[in-house]
């Protein structure tokens, strides 16, 4: 695999911390929009050691993300057979970094529809950031053989395969996503990310 520059590097690392709530909440559908914690703050934890794209410590914005979780947990309990509120919930757990109950959410979820695709990829990240990689991995992949243009799944496959330094293949999984929709969040932050890796390679092709 080619060494890229490090500037190159810290540029995805950088704007992977600012973006990556979007995994967790970008996806398609009615589902992903409503009650959604609006934080720039990471869903993964800033000592997690299989990802290259953790912010500085402190970045967490954890009295937001509170909040977020206070209002959703409300909600919930006055509509428990919501799945949006559901999913909606195990994001806010995500990003307050409660991912025993983030796990306990999409479960929850995917309880009331089994295979709901975003759940799944949302599940799965629970998997990545507690280190299975092969099990998060193993259960988007399942996602897109059954939907090979679902966004959300691409986008967080992509970032599992940059933090396991799979670079080669995260620039593909991101250049798919962005051609699923390249108006949308995910599809825009994909090509951005598309984007930086290119530049990284004709970094390293320079004399």
């Amino acid at each position: 695999m080619r060494r890229y520059s490090t500037v190159i590097a810290i540029g995805i690392a950088v704007a992977l911390a600012a973006i990556i709530v979007i995994a967790s909440s970008g996806g398609q559908g009615a589902d992903s929009d409503v009650g959604r914690p609006d934080s720039a703050s990471t869903v993964l934890p800033p000592d997690h050691p299989n990802t290259a794209m953790s912010p500085p410590s402190g970045m967490v914005d954890t009295a937001a993300a509170s909040v977020s979780v206070t209002t959703l947990e409300r909600a919930h309990e006055a509509n428990p057979e919501s799945l949006r509120i559901a999913l909606n919930l195990g994001d806010a757990y995500l990003a307050a970094q409660r991912y025993d109950d983030a796990a306990a959410a999409y479960a929850e979820a995917l309880a009331a529809s089994p295979g709901h695709p975003s759940a799944t990829v949302r599940m799965a990240m629970v998997w990545h950031i507690r280190g299975d990689d092969e099990r998060a991995i193993r259960l988007i992949e399942g996602v897109l053989v059954a939907l090979p243009d679902n966004q959300e799944a691409h986008f967080d496959l992509a970032i599992i395969q940059f933090s396991r330094q799979e670079v080669a293949a995260a620039r593909e999984s991101w250049a798919k996503a962005a051609a699923i929709d390249p108006t949308s969040k995910l599809g825009r932050a994909s090509q951005n990310f598309v984007d930086l890796l290119s530049d990284g390679d004709e970094q390293d092709g320079a004399p």
